[in-house]
């Protein structure tokens, strides 16, 4: 795989992630009615727990935008990037125990789901692939965009 076919492929993902993330917002209406009302009771429910809900919340928040700074590295093939995603897709990922049910749009499931694998891909490509011996140069024997 070339340099150019792994930039492809991950602004692809983050393409996916943010029509996921805007789907979520958009779809979130379109639940029937006793979804929406058990998903407000739920979210009400986890909001009462106080201070461990914010902190998780906060949480999740800095680990996101982590996650999208770190995407910049990725592209540009930084040595380090490939640990902090790593570190980073483990803690987001771990974060699903606390969050408890979730209710969404079978839509925004579906590209949730797709995300999650491109986000596997992008693993699998960092870490196994060719392009793993591009994060491991240094700066001057990394090529440069194509």
């Amino acid at each position: 795989m070339s340099i150019p076919q792994f930039r492809k492929i991950l602004l692809v993902i983050i393409a996916v992630d943010i029509v996921w993330f805007v789907a979520g917002i958009a779809l979130d209406h379109k639940l029937p009615p006793e979804l929406v009302t058990y998903k407000v009771a739920a979210e009400a429910a986890r909001a009462s727990e106080g201070l461990w809900y914010h902190l998780i919340s906060l949480v999740e928040f800095v680990l996101v935008v982590c996650w999208f700074a770190n995407l910049i590295g990725l592209y540009k093939l930084r040595r380090k990037s490939r640990l902090r995603f790593l570190i980073i897709q483990i803690a987001l990922l771990s974060l699903y125990v606390f969050a408890g049910p979730a209710v969404a749009h079978p839509l925004v499931a579906f590209l949730n789901d797709i995300s999650e694998l491109g986000h596997g891909l992008l693993l699998a490509l960092i870490i196994w692939s060719p392009i793993a011996t591009h994060f491991e140069a240094s700066p001057e024997e990394t090529p440069s965009a194509a």
